[in-house]
């Protein structure tokens, strides 16, 4: 972990961190599975410019085009939608948090799905912590009638933590690939999903176009997609997995940050709460905490 790394690290962090923040301006013109749909076609584009540009060739073969939309529509389209549709009614930082839950979700389904990471009282511990702190943001009110727009899209970003965690393990399957073929391939196919269908669920209308949505929306798949996937690599290949899974504890301070400085949001001492127990039961049930003393 040199101090390159901690700095690809904390750009990173910032990229993902601040797609929260370029969600909520897209949603000041653009509609849900409409923001999905352009950062995805965006950033295909931009990674087959780069795929061209380093004279790499892309796989079109049955079995990888198949593999290309498996993975397409549990690690972006799922997420993807359910992230924006949730910010509607929700704000950055708290989605960020709520985001926050994909290694504990990982966990238990790693549990069930493979043979070589079975739940120890460790991890059941650490889980349980981590959906403490969901409780906590949801709150005891959350299922009053007052607060139902609320809770539904706390529940949106929480199916999205749910897919990005199957996409996780499912995404093994692409290990015989380059990565950067990989993901050039996976956000192809996701914009062959979005694109048929956001004409078919959200019909055009007239809207009025500002120029904070239009670069919200460009930021999204240019930088917080397709340039995050590559330093999103690089950290890989220079540092490892375990060090590179420390981009986790770092995006929901940077979102939250940004949804302070330029959204005027207001963080709130459940907030502040809920995410100090997620990232601690993250900690343990990962065994996240051994790796940052090594790292320390």
């Amino acid at each position: 972990m040199t101090g390159k790394v901690w700095l690809l690290l904390i750009s990173l962090s910032l990229l993902w961190g601040g797609s929260f923040l370029f969600i909520e301006l897209a949603l000041e013109d653009f509609k849900p599975l409409t923001i999905v749909a352009m950062r995805v076609s965006i950033a295909a584009i931009v990674l087959h410019c780069i795929l061209h540009y380093k004279q790499m060739k892309f796989p079109w073969d049955r079995k990888n085009l198949l593999l290309f939309t498996m993975m397409g529509a549990i690690n972006n389209v799922i997420p993807f939608s359910c992230i924006v549709w949730g910010q509607q009614t929700i704000d950055a930082g708290r989605a960020s948090v709520l985001n926050a839950t994909v290694p504990l979700f990982t966990v238990l389904l790693a549990h069930w799905l493979l043979t070589n990471e079975k739940l120890t009282a460790t991890k059941l511990l650490g889980v349980a912590i981590g959906f403490a702190g969901v409780l906590v943001l949801t709150g005891p009110g959350a299922f009053n009638s007052n607060a139902v727009n609320s809770t539904t899209g706390q529940v949106a970003i929480l199916v999205a933590a749910v897919s990005y965690a199957f996409a996780g393990i499912f995404g093994k399957q692409l290990n015989h690939l380059n990565p950067l073929v990989s993901a050039a391939g996976m956000l192809t196919a996701s914009a062959l999903i979005m694109i048929p269908a956001t004409f078919l669920l959200e019909p055009i209308g007239s809207f009025q176009l500002n120029y904070r949505s239009i670069i919200a929306v460009l930021l999204l798949g240019v930088a917080c997609t397709a340039l995050a996937y590559l330093l999103y690599f690089k950290i890989l290949v220079q540092a490892g997995s375990s060090n590179l899974s420390l981009v986790t504890f770092l995006i929901p301070p940077s979102a939250m940050m940004m949804g302070v400085l330029f959204l005027n949001e207001r963080v709130s001492a459940k907030d502040l709460v809920g995410l100090c127990l997620i990232l601690t039961g993250m900690a343990i049930a990962t065994g996240l905490y051994k790796r940052l003393r090594r790292v320390r």
